[in-house]
Formats: structure tokens, C-alpha cells, sequence
């Protein structure tokens, strides 16, 4: 693929990877990790025994179909220098978990940071900590809520700079990078430093010097009622304003990337860049009325799970992987990197992940847990409680509109198969909901 092209795969959902989990064991494995790791050569440019810098910038409300070089230059730019990957799926759709499972490299079921009011457990080991044990400077700059100490992030972050979440309706990707720029201007070597910019979220703000339509200016204002409830009015009142809020939206991921730009230029500057691993992802994608919902958590579909995800390093030659990968292995990855290790999920290792297969969940407003998994070309989703298994053809079905649970019974058994084993799913059927009923375990 021709570099000054590669950030536009992001726009088409049907170019399917293939990834998989731990896979082989023994001699063989470590007979891969030695040959990739020779095959890569001194990857981050450092004598022996030097590690180096970790740069993790995640963005919020990203998804990988929003993003080209027109909207994200900074973000492209880096590409051409690094590994992009394709098809990359986040374990959730919604800031909290999907964060959690960055951070611990973890699926959301096992670092226990689901719901509004469950934090990361307090047992689980975070980035951070594992870094800042083995001598790694650490500093955190993020906005959001759901990325702050009550829930967990901050352990292991020397510095934690939070004060900017809960900021709605201002340009904070600004102070941010400003905060973050200070801080590494006398940050010792070898440090560890997570960004998380929260703007493109809602509520969408209008930043003067971003390229609008006509008709979108400081003055324009959007409905944010109902946001992230399935099938509220506000999906009418979107689709009738659509173009306004593709223009805000649009707007926000313009601004926040220039935001990156100026955060690499100041590891340009400080002559830091060529001793750091920088990755760039994000947690989920928002629909704007796909499905029937205006936001993004709940669902699990192609729209809100595939995200953008780039890692750049001086001595790693650039390239596409072109293959299903899960953002929870940015975390084995980085530490492998640092010294920690090996590491059996590195993405550096396709050999240790033969068979490509992808997972992600969420519960939070539902009541009913969703859990999904994405194979060569195929997406199946399961609702528990509900029992209703969806099976979606991402290439001929793009937008997941056609459910072939009926017409592929093999296919479905395969992955249900799969599915259930990683996500720790137990299906009920009408027996055993019988029994429960009778015992009054449900309705």
C-alpha cells in the first residue's frame, strides 16, 4: 500500500484482518520470538540494556472509519513511520472498560471496571506500576472522568494530572498538551507518559482556526438530550442536523490531532523521539444514529469498536499489519519493549497469533451483557439474557444490517464456541431458565 494512502484503509470496515490468541507453546514460541527479535534488530535505536521512553496517546470517541489525512495529518504522518494496523478492535465501547483493558491488558470481565460504579480491581496490575517498578519516570495527563483516580488509573503515575476532566464545552486538548510538554521538559529518561484527549466527545465545541462548512461557526448549537440511549428521539433529531454535527465532530478531531502534532514536535525538539516508542490509539467510536443510537456504549458493532491504532519507533521499518488485533495487547507490547518480558502477545509477534480472532463487551446501561467476536470476515455478537446471537458478514454487510445466525448454523456453533470460552459466557436454556424462575432467580 502506497504510505501517503495508508491512513485511508481506516475508512473501510470490510478489509478484514485475521489475529488470534495464545497460540503454540514451548520451544516453538520462543523460536518465533527470537527470530522476530532478530529479525527487528536494535528496534528502538538504544544501546544495550537502555530503555526506552513510552508514549501512549489515547483518544476518546475515535473511530477508525472517522479518520484520513484530511482530518488527522499529524496522526497520518506519523503512520508512515510506524506500524499501522488495520484492524484494530477495541474490548469495549465506552471509555472505562476499554481504558481498563489498555492498561492491564485484560479483558473487561477480568479487570472488573464495567459499570459506572466498578473501578479496576484494586489486585489487577496496571502499566504504570510495572513500568514505574522497573525505574520508568511516570506522568499521566488525561480528561475525562472515567479515566481519573476513583477509578483506578492512577496507580503507579508519579505524576497524575487530572484537573482538566469534567471540563465540558472548552478547548482542552491545549492545556493538556501544554501540561504534558512542561512536564516532559524536565522528565527523566526512562519515563513512561500516557495523553488521553478527551474533546472529540461530546459535547462537540467549535475551535476557531479548524476548517467548517458554511453555515457552521461559534454560534451553532447542538441537542445533546438522550445521548447514548438506544432508540431515544434524539437519533430523528441527529439525522435531521446531521451535516452540523459531522461538522463539530469532524472539527474536534481536526483540533485534538493538531494537539498531537504538537506534543510529537516537542519530543522532536527535545531530541526525545528517536529514544521512545510512541503509540496512538483510542478507546471507541461514536454512531450517530446507527442502530438506533446517538453515542456509543451498549452495542458493540464495526462503528464503535474498530479504532485506529499506530506504533512508531526509530529502527522499526513502517508497514501494515492486516490483521484482526485487539487494543488490550498494546500492554504486553510496551512492556516488552521496556525490558519486561517476554511477553506472549506482543503485536510485534503475528507468529505467536496465528489464527486471528478479536474480542470486546460491554454492559453498562443494559441490563444484559454483550459480548462479540470478530473472524476473517464474520462479527458474532450475543446478548445474554436475551439469548439472541447476531451474526454479520463485514464485507458484503458493512453496516451490520443483515443478521445470518440463521443461515450459517456451523459458523455460528464455531464461534459461539470460541466466544463463550474467552468471555466467560454460561448460556441458560429454557430447563435451566425454568428451574431458575421456580427457584426465583429471574422473572
Amino acid at each position: 500500500m502506497n504510505a501517503d494512502t495508508r491512513p485511508d484503509m481506516h475508512r473501510d470496515p470490510r478489509r478484514g484482518w485475521r489475529r488470534g490468541r495464545e497460540r503454540g507453546a514451548g520451544v516453538d514460541r520462543v523460536k518465533r520470538r527470537i527470530a522476530s527479535v532478530l529479525a527487528l534488530g536494535c528496534w528502538i535505536g538504544c544501546g544495550p540494556g537502555t530503555p526506552p521512553n513510552i508514549v501512549l496517546v489515547t483518544l476518546d470517541t475515535v473511530g477508525a472509519a472517522q479518520l484520513d489525512c484530511e482530518r488527522a495529518p499529524n496522526l497520518c504522518a506519523l503512520g508512515r513511520e510506524g506500524l499501522v494496523f488495520e484492524k484494530a478492535i477495541s474490548q469495549s465501547s465506552w471509555t472505562l472498560p476499554a481504558h481498563a483493558s489498555l492498561m492491564t491488558g485484560l479483558y473487561p470481565h477480568q479487570h472488573r471496571a464495567t459499570n459506572l460504579l466498578t473501578p479496576i480491581g484494586a489486585d489487577v496490575p496496571l502499566l504504570a506500576e510495572t513500568l514505574s517498578s522497573r525505574g520508568y519516570a511516570t506522568a499521566a495527563f488525561v480528561s475525562g472522568m472515567f479515566t481519573g483516580k476513583r477509578y483506578g488509573f492512577a496507580r503507579g503515575f508519579a505524576t497524575f494530572d487530572q484537573h482538566l476532566s469534567g471540563r465540558r464545552g472548552a478547548p482542552i486538548a491545549a492545556d493538556l498538551t501544554q501540561a504534558a510538554l512542561a512536564w516532559l521538559a524536565t522528565a527523566p529518561e526512562p519515563f513512561f507518559l500516557w495523553v488521553h484527549y478527551f474533546d472529540p466527545h461530546h459535547d462537540f465545541v467549535y475551535h476557531p482556526g479548524q476548517s467548517y462548512p458554511d453555515g457552521i461557526d461559534a454560534t451553532t448549537v447542538l441537542d445533546y438530550a438522550q445521548w447514548n440511549v438506544q432508540g431515544a428521539p434524539i437519533v430523528e433529531r441527529v439525522a435531521e442536523r446531521r451535516a452540523a454535527y459531522d461538522a463539530l465532530y469532524r472539527g474536534e478531531i481536526r483540533y485534538t490531532d493538531a494537539q498531537l502534532g504538537r506534543l510529537l514536535a516537542g519530543l522532536v525538539e527535545g531530541g526525545l523521539l528517536e529514544r521512545s516508542v510512541v503509540a496512538v490509539t483510542a478507546d471507541h467510536g461514536e454512531s450517530f444514529g446507527e442502530h438506533g443510537l446517538v453515542g456509543h456504549d451498549n452495542l458493540l458493532i464495526q462503528t464503535l469498536i474498530h479504532v485506529p491504532l499506530v506504533i512508531r519507533a526509530p529502527g522499526l521499518t513502517p508497514g501494515v499489519v492486516r490483521e484482526w488485533v485487539e487494543t488490550r495487547d498494546l500492554e504486553p507490547t510496551l512492556l516488552e519493549r521496556a525490558g519486561v518480558g517476554p511477553q506472549e502477545r506482543s503485536l510485534l509477534h503475528p507468529a505467536d497469533v496465528p489464527d486471528g480472532v478479536a474480542f470486546a463487551e460491554v454492559q453498562n446501561r443494559n441490563p444484559h451483557k454483550r459480548v462479540a467476536v470478530v473472524s476473517g470476515i464474520h462479527q458474532l455478537t450475543y446478548t445474554t439474557g436475551e439469548g439472541l446471537l447476531e451474526l454479520h458478514d463485514l464485507e458484503a454487510d458493512p453496516g451490520q444490517q443483515t443478521n445470518l445466525a440463521g443461515d450459517e448454523p456451523a459458523l455460528v456453533a464455531r464461534l459461539k464456541e470460541r466466544l463463550f470460552s474467552t468471555m466467560a459466557v454460561v448460556e441458560v436454556g429454557e430447563d435451566e431458565r425454568e428451574e431458575l424462575r421456580a427457584l426465583g432467580y429471574v422473572e
